[in-house]
């Protein structure tokens, strides 16, 4: 939102401590447990830089601008080694015009920002993700139903989110918020463990298929045994996630909703392939970690409402071409359903 903020207010201007501070304030928050991501302070941080290399050059207002995307672009692509998704974000979210004069700096950023990551981390991914089952046409129909799905949990994650938030901003003096959030965030993650940070190893144990290391390490003894006991355990997660991510900006934390998006997805996806399944309505059994991998997709569209970038995104990041077409499906269902009940994104809700 800052960024939006510094484009169509402030003519491309980003305060210059944004280079800086949001990726120190990001880090202390996730790393005393805070439940937001890493990856929108450093799409902040890469725009920042941008536009503060901009008005040091004195360049005109239009280029300022691809700088900034090209900041933005860089380090989406930095962060999740995805370089197509990474010009499809900064040109969705940003609202930039795809020209040649655009696309050409774009693309040197993504490509830049990705031969720097594999130089430092080498060819590590931060989703993994290996094909177990392919896509069937019988499986559609199911996709369908988890767009709308995922459209209804979106709904609810931006619903919750901005109310959170405005009960917050009622509190007067930081002190407060940070006692009370913290307070209450901190309860949350004593009772239910992968509340706790980015919850990126929670997202590979589902689109594995591992579910145990989730539902063992709680003070409730989960029996992993029993199936009704885990799909209500799952969608506990669900709901509560979404609390303590916005409990977590209303202390006062630094962050993003990136991760906590892909966190929710991921679980809304795997938890719908095990109600199908265990519901016995249907002969056809689902792939939990397919859908898993598609459930990303689908909150990404409904809550950023950038479908495109979801599309590409879940696919470069977990290197699921294969599931491109289902990808779409919920993609575009989700962005539909969700657009229609919350009409602008949790970005530009905040802009």
């Amino acid at each position: 939102s800052k960024i939006l903020y510094g484009i169509s207010k402030r003519k491309g201007v980003i305060d210059l401590h944004n280079t800086y501070s949001s990726m120190v304030g990001s880090t202390l928050t996730v790393a005393f447990g805070g439940s937001v991501g890493l990856e929108a302070p450093i799409v902040l941080t890469g725009s920042a830089i941008g536009s503060n290399l901009g008005r040091f050059f004195r360049l005109n207002h239009k280029t300022l601008i691809i700088l900034i995307g090209c900041g933005a672009a860089g380090a989406i692509a930095g962060i999740f080694k995805s370089p197509i998704a990474a010009i499809v974000f900064a040109v969705e979210i940003f609202s930039l015009e795809l020209t040649l004069a655009s696309m050409i700096p774009l693309l040197l950023a993504s490509i830049t920002a990705v031969l720097t990551s594999y130089f430092f981390f080498g060819d590590d991914v931060l989703l993994h993700f290996k094909l177990q089952d392919k896509f069937f046409l019988n499986d559609v129909l199911f996709y369908v139903l988890l767009g709308v799905f995922t459209a209804s949990v979106s709904i609810y994650f931006s619903k919750v989110y901005s109310r959170i938030g405005a009960f917050f901003r009622d509190f007067r003096g930081a002190h407060r918020r940070l006692l009370v959030g913290g307070i209450l965030l901190g309860v949350m993650v004593f009772l239910i463990p992968p509340l706790f940070g980015e919850g990126y190893s929670t997202i590979n144990n589902l689109l594995k298929g591992n579910v145990g290391p989730i539902l063992s390490n709680n003070i409730f003894h989960v029996e992993i045994d029993n199936m009704f006991v885990i799909i209500t355990f799952l969608l506990g997660l669900i709901i509560f996630k979404v609390i303590a991510t916005a409990l977590t900006f209303g202390a006062g934390g630094v962050g993003g909703v990136f991760a906590p998006t892909l966190f929710t997805g991921s679980v809304t996806g795997y938890v719908f392939a095990l109600i199908i399944n265990y519901s016995n309505l249907f002969s056809h059994q689902l792939s939990s970690t397919n859908f898993a991998m598609v459930g990303m997709a689908g909150l990404m569209a409904g809550i950023l409402q950038a479908p495109l970038t979801a599309i590409f995104l879940i696919a470069e990041i977990t290197g699921g071409y294969e599931l491109f077409i289902p990808l779409m499906i919920v993609s575009s269902i989700s962005f539909l359903i969700s657009k229609h009940y919350v009409p602008h994104n949790i970005y530009a809700s905040e802009l």
